[in-house]
């Protein structure tokens, strides 16, 4: 079930990756490189792949250039902004991983 609250995050990070010039629609699947067919999956920061390089369920190529395109999740199924939903939540964990007290794992023993 969607919420106004999802629906904002989704919208944010629509828009953040968007002034930062980092949403771009690509013809080629961020992981193998190969051309991308109708159907794809969205990694975090909304890279396009193929289904089976991330074993992610697919979506429909042309709803997700829509959703690129315009930002708007109106006419979107509820399973279809989920996994919007959960690419920005992937991308929230990944980054929270470098936090401030994580940063003893990244420098290396003496």
């Amino acid at each position: 079930m969607r919420t106004v609250s999802e629906d904002m995050v989704r919208k944010s990070y629509h828009s953040l990756l968007t002034h930062k010039e980092r949403l771009h629609l690509s013809n080629r699947c961020y992981i193998c490189e190969q051309p991308l067919r109708d159907s794809v999956s969205l990694m975090t920061a909304f890279h396009l792949s193929h289904p089976e390089c991330i074993y992610i369920p697919s979506l429909t190529r042309l709803v997700v250039e829509d959703f690129f395109e315009s930002g708007k999740m109106l006419y979107m199924e509820d399973a279809i902004v989920e996994q919007l939903y959960d690419a920005v939540q992937k991308g929230l964990q990944r980054s929270s991983d470098f936090s401030p007290t994580n940063i003893e794992d990244l420098v290396p023993d003496p």
